[in-house]
């Protein structure tokens, strides 16, 4: 992966190596590619960025062309993850995987949950009152929708087959 860094000249001198690497962090970790997901960590910086400096006539700021290898996620149509379930709404359930949220509409949901908040916490609950989805909860979850944009992720899951939900 490649990404060019502009360095003001106050940041130039003996530590531009680890100015440089904050600065790449900084910029890229946790941000969403549409070509390859989540961004997660830098693993290593190519050697010879140093040569690839543009110095700008106009004020001096230096740019750096950094190549990079990276941690990434980047889910697919129909994995199956282990989510944690964020937020329990009538409309449906918002469960976290890592850093990309997944929403479970009320129709994904198995036919014998519904929703009940007379606990005084958002829940769906099973007819027989034996299984509860409520934050927290550890649910097995199937992605059957996917858009990754420039600069976020929408994912849509299921629980309603076999061998998925609560964990």
């Amino acid at each position: 992966m490649e990404k060019t860094l502009v360095i003001t000249p106050d940041l130039l001198g003996p530590n531009l190596e680890s100015t440089i690497e904050k600065k790449l962090i900084e910029s890229v970790e946790g941000e969403v590619s549409g070509k390859h997901g989540y961004i997660i960590s830098i693993l290593t910086i190519a050697p010879g960025w140093k040569k690839s400096g543009k110095i700008k006539d106009t004020s001096g700021d230096v740019l750096f062309t950094l190549s990079y290898r990276a941690l990434l996620f980047k889910p697919y149509k129909n994995e199956v993850l282990l989510a944690v379930v964020h937020r329990v709404e009538p409309d449906g359930i918002y469960c976290l995987v890592g850093p990309m949220e997944i929403f479970l509409s009320q129709k994904q949901l198995p036919a014998e949950f519904s929703f009940d908040d007379s606990a005084g916490v958002n829940a769906y609950i099973s007819e027989d009152r034996r299984d509860e989805i409520k934050p927290n909860t550890d649910l097995r979850v199937k992605i059957i929708g996917l858009s990754l944009e420039t600069d976020r992720m929408s994912v849509v899951g299921v629980i309603n087959e076999d061998y998925l939900g609560i964990v």
